[in-house]
């Protein structure tokens, strides 16, 4: 310590920076000196201090080790730097000040802080005082929430007052109202009832409403019901009843008797070896090699297939019976014919009468109401497979002609396309089975029971879009029947091809049909649904006449329908009939300008009939013009030779 102390006070006399502290100036010990024993005490105190201050920092955890050594050394170094043999009295030397950068002299350690006072004057953190904690543990955090200590008071009971007049005048508007809703009801029922045929909207009298509601808000109410098309029903065709279809049915036994000894009593009187002969396909081979059973198992087949719910059993009783003769299919299908199954499977008897009229219904509830097809699709596909078969009897083949168009109408049948699918398969394939000389008689048969038995143009369009259109003579058939619809006329599914389409009775009708008149009174959805049968009508254009005599009606049609297009408002989507009615005309009018016609090239030029200009709304003077055909030029004729 000794010779530490004695380099550090040499040091401090060469004027040498030893310590980041201030050093002493020979002022402060001239006053030591001065104040003799009072010196010594403070000198004593400031040691002890000065020895209290290296013990804190010694202790203090948040000091790092080289720090700390540095610590240490300045509090030695700075007590060895006045030893106690000094004289007091002994003026000091005079230090050497270093000049600072800017010429002046200044000391280099006036803005230091002094490194052992501030660690002195540090102070441990403040612990944050911990909440006081409820008898469970749970913590208090607000301060003036009062605990309950009891169960909470009763509310006090709460008065009402109460008027015996202002009670009967509420029961009396109460009585009122619902006298009110129950006439709205009444008047509800009555125009949902069911509707006749063609009709798709009841519209009530206004001296009806007026008598209930008065004549000025009668009006106001027919004119806003009429813009928003409230009078709009939806009508539906049901083939099967769904109650019918669900209920269970007593099946009928198997024919014991009628089994032949040998592998059939063996293989087919049990009723689970039955079951697995007839899915391993075991019996279907056994028909394919020429084994001939009863008329009485086949027809038990027949019923099961229609019947059996076990998907694999029931298509096994199909592939078996795909496998009968001619003779024996006909013989089975005129003992009890078509009709039969499709009752087992929950036909309506008024649909099961194929030459009954279609009736239709408000729609409800029961157009979504789910229906197992399975066996409907297994009956289907078993008609159009035999239908070379059935073709052979034209009474088999008209009835299974009308049954499946028919069955095509359902609403529920065309929310399935499977079905929907499996029902054109089978027309196509009965439609081509059918001899080329017997073509014409049994086609004119089933025409005229479909115009006769449907009236309602939605459904007319529905079974004309069912109908298949492969095969030229089929096609053709289609077309026939859609100008029938059209016109009102039977004789167009004979009518000479030649003389079977033009463009100008198309014209006149538009012109002359209440259909195709636009009014408040129009009814879209039939609009709608005969504008698609006259776009199947049209086809391909004219069966006759010359090609520009047929593009001059094009346009005239396409002008008809044009102002038909114009006339018919639907803004801000308050009617959607009306916007389904624009879309057809839309598409039919760009079909008949790109499709129909034959597309010869076109001038723009002025309509000289009324003149070069003309005066037009207003008095403003306008000029019309008009398409004509262009003129061929001499080089494109030569090309054309």
């Amino acid at each position: 310590m000794s010779s530490r102390g004695s380099r550090a006070t040499k040091s401090a006399a060469s004027g040498r920076i030893t310590s980041f502290f201030k050093p002493v100036s020979s002022q402060t010990l001239n006053a030591d000196s001065r104040s003799g024993p009072t010196g010594q005490v403070a000198s004593q105190e400031e040691g002890a201090t000065r020895r209290r201050g290296s013990a804190s920092f010694e202790e203090d955890p948040t000091i790092s080790p080289p720090t700390r050594q540095l610590l240490r050394e300045s509090s030695v170094s700075g007590v060895s730097a006045q030893p106690s043999s000094m004289p007091r009295n002994e003026p000091a030397k005079k230090q050497r000040v270093v000049p600072s950068s800017d010429g002046e002299e200044s000391e280099d350690s006036d803005g230091l802080e002094d490194l052992g006072s501030m660690f002195r004057a540090r102070k441990p953190p403040a612990q944050t005082p911990q909440r006081k904690k409820e008898p469970d543990g749970m913590l208090l955090r607000l301060k003036n929430v009062a605990i309950p200590r009891g169960p909470p008071e009763t509310p006090k009971p709460r008065t009402y007052k109460f008027s015996l007049d202002r009670i009967v005048e509420e029961q009396a508007k109460k009585s009122s109202l619902g006298d009110n809703i129950i006439k709205a009801r009444k008047m509800f029922e009555d125009a949902q009832k069911e509707i006749p045929d063609g009709e798709g909207r009841t519209r009530p009298s206004e001296e009806e409403i007026g008598s209930k509601l008065g004549e000025g808000q009668a009006t106001k109410l027919l004119g806003a019901l009429d813009r928003k098309d409230a009078w709009r029903i939806e009508k539906s065709w049901h083939f099967f009843d769904v109650d019918k279809a669900r209920r269970s049915r007593d099946r009928a036994a198997f024919p014991l008797e009628h089994l032949k000894k040998g592998w059939e009593a063996s293989n087919l009187a049990d009723v689970r070896v039955r079951r697995e002969t007839f899915v391993s396909g075991f019996v279907r081979d056994m028909m394919e090699i020429g084994v001939k059973f009863s008329e009485k198992v086949i027809e038990w087949m027949f019923i099961e297939m229609a019947l059996e719910s076990n998907q694999d059993l029931s298509f096994a009783y199909h592939q078996t019976l795909c496998c009968i003769s001619t003779e024996e299919l006909l013989h089975a299908l005129s003992n009890r014919g078509l009709a039969h199954i499709f009752q087992l499977l929950g036909g309506r008897e008024d649909a099961l009468c194929v030459d009954g009229p279609v009736r239709l219904g408000r729609s409800s509830r029961k157009d979504d109401a789910p229906l197992d097809y399975w066996n409907i699709q297994l009956v289907v596909k078993y008609i159009g497979k035999m239908a070379h078969g059935i073709s052979s009897n034209q009474g088999v083949f008209k009835e299974a002609c009308k049954l499946l168009s028919r069955l095509s109408l359902d609403v529920r049948v065309a929310k399935c396309p499977s079905l929907r699918a499996a029902i054109e398969d089978s027309l196509e394939n009965l439609f081509h089975a059918v001899p080329e000389n017997e073509w014409e008689g049994m086609t004119l048969s089933i025409g005229h029971t479909f115009i006769s038995t449907i009236s309602d143009p939605d459904v007319r369009y529905s079974l004309l879009t069912t109908l298949p259109c492969v095969t030229p003579r089929t096609h053709l058939f289609r077309r026939r029947l859609a100008l029938a619809y059209l016109f009102q006329d039977p004789t167009y599914l004979s009518k000479d091809y030649l003389d079977l389409v033009r463009l100008q009775r198309f014209a006149r009708l538009l012109k002359s049909s209440p259909t195709f008149e636009i009014s408040s009174d129009t009814d879209y959805d039939e609009l709608r649904a005969t504008i698609c049968i006259l776009d199947i009508a049209i086809d391909d254009g004219p069966t006759s006449g010359e090609p520009n005599t047929n593009d001059l009606e094009v346009d005239a049609l396409v002008e008809t329908f044009r102002n038909m297009f114009s006339r018919i408002r639907d803004t801000n989507a308050q009617n959607l009939s009306r916007t389904e009615s624009k879309d057809v005309i839309e598409r039919l009018m760009f079909r008949l300008r790109f499709g129909v016609r034959k597309r010869e090239k076109m001038n723009l030029v002025v309509d000289t009939a009324f003149g070069a200009e003309w005066a037009g709304r207003g008095g403003k003077t306008q000029t019309k013009l008009k398409l004509e055909p262009k003129e061929k030029m001499e080089g494109e004729d030569m090309k054309n030779e």
